[in-house]
C-alpha cells in the first residue's frame, strides 16, 4: 500500500479557517446563520511558547470547521506558515481511532510525519469539559498552503453535543469540499467520506474526486501562489427556504443550491443544498 492510499482510509474529521481575529471570523459566520461556539484557548505541550491560539467552532452532524487565529505566533508554531496568508481554509484534519497506530501505519507506507502531539480546551458549551486529543501531522506537507494531519479525540460525545449542532439555517453536516480546478487532478479519490469536486464543474455529473497526495504537484502550476486547495465548502441543510432567509443580500440562489461568494475576510465559498437530516 502507498501512501496516498493510506490517507484515503481515514474519513475528514475537520476543517480550519486561519484569519487574523477570532472575533471577526466567529462574527463573519453567526451572521450567516451558523452557531458558532465561543473562542476558546488551545492549550497544547509547549504552552504558550510558540504562540497563543484560539478557535471557535461551528459543528454538524459528520465534522466541524475549526474558526482559529494566533497571537504572538513564533517560527515554530505549527500554524506560523499560514499566518502571513490571506484568510482561507489552510488546515485539513483526517480522524484516527488511535494516533500512535495511524502514524506509525502512514510512516511505514512511506508518506514522512511529524511527532504525536497533546493539545486540550474548555468546551464552551454542554457541560464545560474539558476535550483532549492527540494529533500529528505531515513532514514535509504535501502542500504549502495547507496543514494536512491527523487526530484522535479522547471525548468525541462531549465535543458533538446536541446543542451546538442545530442552525439557524439548518444546515445538518458536510456534503463535499470544492477546489481550484487548477489544483485538483482529474483522476484520483478523495479521502473517505467526503467527496472534493473541482469548483467549474457542474455538481450534478461530478464524478471526479481529488486525492489530498497529489496537491503538491497540481498547486506548483496553478499560478495563485496562496490559494489554498479548499476553495468552496458545500453544506447540506434541512431547509432551504430558511436558510436563504439566514443568509446575506450577497447570496446567490440558482436551481437546487445557493452560494455566498468568497470574501477577503473569509477566503471560501460557501454553498449550501437542501439535505435533508444529518448524514452520518
Amino acid at each position: 500500500m502507498n501512501a496516498q492510499a493510506a490517507i484515503s482510509q481515514f474519513p475528514i474529521d475537520h476543517l480550519g479557517l486561519v484569519g487574523a481575529d477570532i472575533h471577526e471570523l466567529v462574527a463573519a459566520f453567526r451572521g450567516l446563520g451558523f452557531q458558532v461556539t465561543a473562542p476558546g484557548k488551545l492549550v497544547t505541550d509547549v504552552g504558550d511558547s510558540h504562540g497563543v491560539q484560539h478557535s471557535a467552532h461551528v459543528m454538524v452532524g459528520n465534522a466541524y470547521l475549526e474558526l482559529t487565529a494566533v497571537s504572538a505566533a513564533t517560527s515554530e508554531h505549527h500554524l506560523a506558515a499560514y499566518l502571513a496568508m490571506p484568510p482561507g481554509i489552510r488546515i485539513l484534519i483526517l480522524s484516527c481511532l488511535d494516533a500512535h497506530e495511524a502514524r506509525a501505519r502512514i510512516s511505514a507506507n512511506g508518506m514522512g510525519v511529524g511527532p504525536v502531539h497533546t493539545a486540550s480546551r474548555r468546551l464552551q458549551y454542554g457541560g464545560g469539559e474539558q476535550v483532549g486529543f492527540r494529533w500529528f501531522a505531515a513532514d514535509p506537507q504535501p502542500a504549502n498552503t495547507l496543514l494536512l494531519g491527523w487526530v484522535q479525540h479522547e471525548n468525541p460525545d462531549e465535543l458533538y453535543h446536541p446543542d451546538v449542532c442545530e442552525h439557524p439555517n439548518t444546515v445538518t453536516c458536510l456534503l463535499a469540499l470544492h477546489g481550484n480546478p487548477n489544483a485538483l487532478p482529474a483522476s484520483t479519490e478523495a479521502a473517505e467520506g467526503l467527496p472534493w469536486y473541482s469548483t467549474n464543474s457542474e455538481r450534478s455529473s461530478l464524478g471526479v474526486k481529488a486525492h489530498l497526495g497529489a496537491v503538491e504537484h497540481a498547486i506548483a502550476g496553478s499560478g495563485t501562489e496562496f490559494a489554498s486547495p479548499v476553495s468552496a465548502i458545500e453544506w447540506g441543510v434541512r431547509d432551504l427556504s430558511r436558510c436563504i432567509a439566514a443568509l446575506p443580500e450577497t447570496a446567490v440562489v440558482a436551481d437546487d443550491v445557493v452560494r455566498v461568494p468568497a470574501t477577503t475576510k473569509l477566503g471560501v465559498e460557501l454553498i449550501f443544498r437542501e439535505q435533508g437530516e444529518i448524514r452520518q
